[in-house]
This record gives C-alpha cells, sequence and structure tokens, in this order.
C-alpha cells in the first residue's frame, strides 16, 4: 500500500482482528532505505488486540516519494486486515523560539530524513553553526570504551556526535527527538536530562510529531543501556514515566492527543 500527499498530514489506518494477536505496522519511504516514519506494534501478548481499531500517524513533513505501509500479524491466530486508509490535514504549531533553535530544528529535520542513507562523516548547517558527527561508534573520552549512546554533544561548542548504527534503526522522529534533546543540552547550557526530555518532546509536539511516536523515542532511551542496576533501571523507568506524562499533559494543551 502506498500513500503519497502534497502537505503535512494524518494517516489513520483502521485495522481489524479476527482473533487475539499483536500487529507490526511498518511505514517506510517509498524508495529510500533505512527511512522508517513508523515502527509500531499494536497488541500484546498480555493485552492482545481483537476486534477493530484507528491508529494515526503524522507526517510534518512530506515524504517526496511517498511512503510504504506494511501490516503483519506478528503474534496470534486469527486474520488481520486493513479496512480504511485515511489521510486528514495536519495543523503544524507556529514555533516560538529563537533564531539559532530555529535554524537547528531546520538543520535537524533534513539530517532526521536524510540519515538513514548518509555516510560517516561529518555534516554541517548551511551557515556552519551546527555541526554533527555521524560516527561508527561513541567512545568514552578518558577510557576509550565505547559507550552504548544514540547520541551526546559537547556542551563547549555544542557539536553533536550521533552513532550511525543506531540511528539508521530509529524511526524519523525518534531521530528528531535525540537530536533535539541533545542540542537542548548546549542551549540551555543544562545537564539536567529530564529538562532537556521535555524540551525535546514540546517542540517535537508543536512541530507535528505524534505523542506515540515519542512515546516510543522515550521508551527506547534507554535500551542496553544499565538494565543489570537495579535502582538505576528503576530511575531509568521513573524518568520514562515522566516524560510519557508530560507528553500526554502537553499534547492535550494543543489538542492533537491520540493514545493510538
Amino acid at each position: 500500500m502506498k500513500v503519497i500527499a502534497k502537505a503535512p498530514f494524518w494517516l489513520d489506518l483502521t485495522l481489524s482482528a479476527t482473533d487475539d494477536c499483536m500487529v507490526g505496522i511498518w511505514i517506510a519511504d517509498a524508495k529510500k532505505q533505512h527511512t522508517l516514519y513508523a515502527n509500531r506494534v499494536y497488541g500484546s501478548k498480555t493485552k492482545p488486540f481483537k476486534g477493530t481499531a484507528k491508529l494515526s500517524f503524522s507526517f510534518p513533513v512530506i515524504p517526496k516519494n511517498g511512503v510504504d505501509i506494511t501490516v503483519r500479524k506478528i503474534w496470534g491466530k486469527g486474520k488481520v486486515r486493513t479496512i480504511k486508509t485515511e489521510v486528514r490535514p495536519l495543523v503544524v504549531q507556529k514555533l516560538n523560539y529563537n533564531e539559532a533553535t530555529l535554524d537547528f530544528l531546520a538543520f535537524a529535520t533534513e539530517f532526521a530524513h536524510q540519515a538513514g542513507t548518509l555516510p560517516v562523516g561529518a555534516y554541517a548547517s548551511d551557515n556552519d553553526a551546527h555541526v554533527i558527527r555521524y560516527i561508527d561508534g561513541i567512545k568514552d573520552h578518558k577510557t576509550g570504551a565505547p559507550i552504548h549512546t544514540a547520541a551526546r554533544v559537547n556542551h563547549g561548542d555544542g557539536m553533536k556526535e550521533i552513532h550511525r548504527g543506531i540511528f539508521r534503526q530509529m524511526t524519523v522522529g525518534n531521530r528528531m527527538f535525540v537530536l533535539v534533546h541533545e542540542h537542548t543540552h548546549f542551549a540551555l547550557n543544562t545537564v539536567d536530562e529530564e529538562q532537556c526530555d521535555y524540551q525535546a518532546a514540546k517542540i517535537c509536539l508543536e512541530m507535528g510529531y505524534a505523542p506515540i511516536e515519542l512515546f516510543y523515542a522515550s521508551a527506547n532511551l534507554f535500551v542496553g543501556n544499565g538494565n543489570s542496576n537495579p535502582q538505576l533501571r528503576k530511575a531509568q523507568e521513573e524518568r520514562v514515566a515522566a516524560l510519557k506524562s508530560f507528553i500526554e499533559s502537553y499534547a492535550k494543551q494543543l489538542g492533537v492527543w491520540q493514545s493510538n
């Protein structure tokens, strides 16, 4: 199934399942490799999907190649099918930020959409104010040991280091959240992770990214990182829960809240 649009849009998929199951939904650029707009699972083994459900996906930036949609049962019984596909306008909020932030958001948007096909290298905004080092791995500055993280920022000059292997697996919306989070550390001169979480979520919601996409971004913050330490794991879970609560609250304030 392929969808092409000429303006920012919501894509609504109504799915049906004849029996308990889990469904995978993948929405990808029709021509560009490693460029996913959605990588979503609906239902679980403890709370399976059965009956009908409408899932919404936002596209604040128009995919020039259109998108391919794949819906497939990944666990369970019965049959799954798409019974309706609808496209409706997406209203993007006016962004009230300083020129430096707006310039970075334009650069980040382009990078997030191109990152799936970009080689390792250094990339700069048109005015050279923002630089991203796209690298195969991020290492500890002192020991040289690999660090399992998607990104980090230099608080002195704002240069971002992005882990290409991790970033290529992320959806475009997840990439934007990570980029804006790292930029916020530099822009606000803060090491407060939760403050940067909230600001990144706020900006991404205002740009038109779906709340559920930011939920997925928050859930992926700590994949493979610190899970063996119970105290750290608890702190991470609390941080994710607080971020999800903020996303829901601010999305409702903007009038864009959708749970699916």
